[in-house]
């Protein structure tokens, strides 16, 4: 009962938080031209977190992938290595994007999974028992800025930021609902916004694909605010390593 109060306590302050930036940055919105394609590079190096499996050799959601060319794709030829952080490399699948776009990276994804892990980038487990919760966005400003990379963790991300972002040619990783597990996140890149208004359409990276709802796609600003889970990371590529 207690931690119940508890969390929904910190959702309304959560969203008292995000509507104070929200009318904050409601001043840079409107100096936007309207109906212009703001974006930060138009031929982004797309990267499947599964490394384009075979789906006949896929047994299952978060299963065993049977697929030893996928495998080395990915980065290793333990298959079970492979089938373990594949389902888990939504994250490590977006900066591999933004660094192979930049000509910052030449590897696979496993090679950025390992490193991540090496500085502590997967949380397991919380201290209330939560098992299996995903990468730190920490892991992932980090790796961005070894690579020369400018990376700002954005914990109250309102939409009104993410469209500035954009409209500044910057890179944006968004945390949304995931399509597999209701109880997780995902994470995938945003790249561009058509700017107009509520009809606005976003262009979307999605490492997920093995459904076929993923890769690149257009999204209307209004989809994707109903699957939006308001954390992210804004990335700038105005450092030089």
């Amino acid at each position: 009962m207690k931690s119940t109060i508890l969390e929904k306590v910190k959702k309304t302050e959560v969203r008292i938080i995000l509507f104070f930036i929200g009318l904050s940055t409601i001043p840079k919105l409107l100096k936007l031209k309207r109906n212009v394609f703001y974006t930060v590079n138009k031929k982004i190096k797309f990267e499947d977190q599964l490394a384009n499996p075979n789906k006949e050799k896929v047994t299952g959601y978060y299963q065993k992938i049977n697929d030893k060319s996928a495998a080395r794709r990915f980065g290793t030829q333990n298959l079970e290595e492979y089938s373990f952080w594949a389902w888990r490399s939504c994250a490590p699948a977006v900066i591999s994007m933004i660094l192979k776009t930049e000509n910052k990276y030449k590897g696979n994804i496993y090679k950025l999974v390992r490193w991540m892990l090496k500085r502590d980038g997967y949380l397991f487990e919380t201290r209330d028992g939560r098992k299996d919760i995903g990468w730190k966005h920490s892991a992932l400003k980090a790796a961005l800025q070894h690579y020369g990379l400018t990376a700002q963790i954005m914990p109250f991300f309102h939409i009104n930021e993410v469209i500035y972002a954009l409209s500044k040619g910057w890179y944006v990783i968004a945390s949304i609902k995931s399509r597999l597990n209701p109880k997780s996140g995902h994470i995938i890149l945003i790249s561009g916004i058509f700017w107009s208004g509520k009809n606005s359409k976003l262009i979307v990276y999605d490492p997920y694909n093995l459904d076929g709802r993923g890769g690149r796609k257009e999204e209307s600003l209004e989809e994707f605010k109903k699957e939006f889970l308001n954390k992210g990371i804004i990335v700038k590529k105005n450092v030089k390593r």
